[in-house]
């Protein structure tokens, strides 16, 4: 719920005779009355609302349609300037009409938090439990006009186009649409990690900088710096629609790479975030975000990425990004400045075509954020490779290769079962094994990863979506069936055996 400013002017007579009350004229629509002088009225008109700290600091709109914020004398000037007296009557008078109303503000207009917040624009809002909180600056949104976006389409369409992944652009275009709908309905919904990957010098950060941030009102930070750390200073993180991330300057070790994965959920997952400004307690606020992340696609570079585990995937968009020519010359500072406002002049144009006429493909426009998650599969396999599950893949062939060729599966067994022919002294590998599993669920945890992604594979090859395909579908290497003993595998040989 919203307050809406008022910026009726008010003013009051003074009084004809020493010691009767003052009297008050309000002139609001031209609708003039004399009414006893009410300091709740004139706070409530003038929509004066004070900070809940040791310092005075008020907040009243503006013109321009912001919040200012005041001292306690910028407070009494501003009553003055709408009209409020601010000197005190002969006769006893304890206050001022002024400080009658300043009064009023300190105890019954409190506001635990002013501040920017993301996806809000200036005004004041109220909490699920009924507490208001100013929200100071707000998104710039561009005004949509229908027009030509022809160059922008030249920049984004040539490198997302991929054999592999043919709806790429649409993926890219859906998440943008997603993202700026709330900002111009004045409400907020979460969204995917959209990941772009790709070559050095292919235009990811351009995107990021040049599209989405404006796209998304113009406010962007790195959130690199509150992502290392179990606590910090938010401000910044919290005040912006668009967290864009670069190269990360992370460490490699799992625990870096956990702390990262939850961060990051968080952001995407939950309705509310903790917001903490210097000198001030951490409160919980509701802003609307898009994370975005450019990273080249570089092994070492991609290690630092969190590992794609289930509850990651479905939060996840990852494209590839193609390196091609940029559609106009940038040699020079003069042609690239003159290239990036030939962009923007055109961001009108390709905001209007998100808004009103962009229709996504049907089979990508569902889904728990409004569509569907997506991970180009090079890249997907890129990332695999790179995790203790890929190891544990390899050395599972070989540690079943006997069991392959004499009854040509392994099975049906359970976890435990698996784990202990592994980890058993007469296996060559089990020294291997007992390191890599080193908790008692890695076994089932690291089978059901390769089945997940075994069945992404195969609706790959069927052109289907993953969740028709069945876990005991018999084309799948990784066969997981429920049964009276309980939850059994089967594991088959790699394919290139079987066709062999």
């Amino acid at each position: 719920m919203e307050a809406t400013p008022s910026t009726a002017r008010i003013t009051h007579a003074r009084k004809s005779k020493r010691g009767e009350p003052a009297k008050l004229v309000q002139s609001v629509n031209g609708d003039e009355s004399e009414a006893p002088f009410n300091p709740k009225l004139i706070a409530e008109n003038l929509n004066l609302w004070r900070l809940n700290s040791k310092g005075a600091t008020y907040y009243a709109p503006t013109t321009a349609g912001d919040f200012r914020e005041m001292s306690g004398a910028d407070a009494r000037r501003f009553l003055a300037a709408n009209g409020i007296r601010t000197r005190r009557l002969h006769g006893g008078e304890l206050l001022s009409d002024a400080e009658k109303v300043v009064e009023y503000a300190c105890n019954h207009r409190l506001v635990d938090f002013a501040g920017p917040l993301a996806g809000h624009k200036s005004a004041v809002y109220y909490t699920a439990e009924g507490n208001p909180f100013v929200v100071l600056g707000g998104p710039h949104l561009i005004a949509p006009k229908k027009g030509d976006w022809s160059l922008i389409e030249k920049i984004l369409k040539p490198r997302f186009e991929d054999d592999l992944a043919p709806l790429q652009l649409d993926y890219l275009l859906l998440w943008l649409k997603r993202g700026i709908e709330p900002l111009y309905e004045n409400r907020r919904r979460k969204g995917l990690i959209l990941i772009l990957v790709g070559e050095n010098d292919s235009g990811k950060s351009f995107i990021q900088h040049f599209f989405i941030t404006p796209c998304l009102g113009g406010r962007e930070a790195d959130p690199t710096n509150y992502f290392k750390s179990e606590q910090g200073f938010n401000r910044d993180v919290m005040s912006s629609e668009h967290l864009a991330i670069g190269e990360f300057a992370f460490p490699l070790d799992d625990q870096s790479r956990l702390m990262l994965a939850e961060k990051m959920k968080k952001i995407v997952a939950n309705e509310s975030q903790p917001y903490h400004c210097k000198g001030r307690d951490q409160i919980t606020m509701s802003p609307h975000q898009r994370l975005s992340i450019s990273i080249n696609d570089d092994p070492q570079k991609l290690k630092a990425l969190p590992q794609m585990t289930d509850d990651m995937r479905d939060k996840v968009l990852l494209l590839k990004v193609r390196r091609v020519e940029m559609p106009l010359p940038t040699n020079t500072d003069i042609e690239e400045a003159a290239f990036v406002a030939a962009v923007r002049e055109q961001l009108p144009a390709f905001v209007h075509y998100l808004l009103k006429e962009y229709d996504p493909p049907a089979e990508i426009a569902t889904g728990r954020f409004g569509m569907q998650h997506f991970m180009h599969p090079e890249i997907a396999e890129l990332l695999f490779e790179q995790e203790r599950v890929a190891r544990f893949a390899f050395n599972l062939d070989r540690a079943l290769a006997d069991d392959f060729a004499v009854k040509g599966a392994w099975g049906w067994g359970n976890a435990e079962e698996l784990h202990s022919h592994l980890t058993d002294e007469n296996q060559q590998q089990h020294g291997l094994f007992r390191s890599l599993l080193k908790n008692p669920g890695s076994c089932g945890q690291f089978v059901g990863f390769l089945q997940k992604r075994d069945i992404d594979q195969l609706a790959r090859r069927r052109n289907v979506k993953p969740n028709t395909i069945k876990r005991d579908d018999s084309d799948l290497r990784y066969v997981w069936r429920h049964t009276n003993r309980g939850n059994l595998w089967l594991i088959k040989p790699p394919r290139e055996v079987v066709s062999s």
